[in-house]
């Protein structure tokens, strides 16, 4: 990598960091929180995962509050 090469920052709280706190964060302030990300202007998050409810309820809320 050289000095003048392009760095990507990507942010995967929504995605990863939310299902490692306790208690379980309601899913409107993991939207609150993505929207305030996308106002700063992260150009990505990755913010869900396809995932079974009953395998993980705390990445089971992306697919349904995500518009495609």
């Amino acid at each position: 990598m050289k000095a003048q090469d392009p760095v990507q920052i990507v942010e995967v709280a929504a995605r990863d960091g939310f299902q490692a706190v306790k208690p379980f964060i309601p899913t409107h302030t993991k939207i609150a929180v993505v929207e305030a990300l996308m106002e700063a202007k992260y150009r990505r998050l990755e913010v869900g995962a396809f995932v079974s409810p009953a395998t993980s309820r705390a990445r089971s809320w992306g697919f349904p509050t995500i518009p495609f």
